[in-house]
């Protein structure tokens, strides 16, 4: 009986601890480069939502793509910021928000996103809860993307 509560028990604390929960995101990014760039906030795990609907996920139709799902992408042109505050996911375990500035605009063609990996013409920077502010510069033919007070 003993055995059995214990293994019961575990089980309860692993579910709970698996449960996702809120994070909320402030977000300010000026772009200094000399080209539009596109912003996606994303995920790194589950769950899906439609607002941190990444393009790999639109293309597997994990989401799909509504007026909620349009707020998560922004293009951003040069001398501009951009900037969103209170914006609020879920988030399994070890699951991060992450921020994608892809060169270009894409915000319209997004299944383009898909050919662009983390380079040159891709930064991906893990958020945290809270303020995240952000520089975006060039570096050479790569997109630089640093943090700012």
């Amino acid at each position: 009986m003993a055995i059995r509560t214990a293994i019961l028990f575990s089980l309860v604390l692993v579910l709970v601890g698996c449960a996702p929960e809120p994070r909320t995101f402030n977000l300010a990014i000026k772009n200094e480069s000399a080209s539009v760039v596109t912003l996606a906030l994303t995920k790194d795990g589950p769950p899906v939502e439609p607002a941190w609907a990444s393009p790999e996920d639109l293309a597997a139709k994990r989401a799909v793509l509504t007026p909620q799902t349009r707020e998560g992408y922004a293009s951003l042109p040069p001398g501009k910021t951009a900037a969103i505050n209170g914006i609020t996911g879920l988030f399994s375990g070890n699951t991060n928000a992450v921020l994608r500035v892809y060169r270009g605009d894409y915000v319209d063609h997004k299944d383009a996103l898909l050919a662009i990996q983390p380079g040159p013409a891709r930064s991906d920077i893990t958020l945290t809860p809270g303020d995240n502010r952000f520089i975006i510069r060039d570096h050479g033919d790569s997109l630089s993307v640093e943090p700012s007070k």
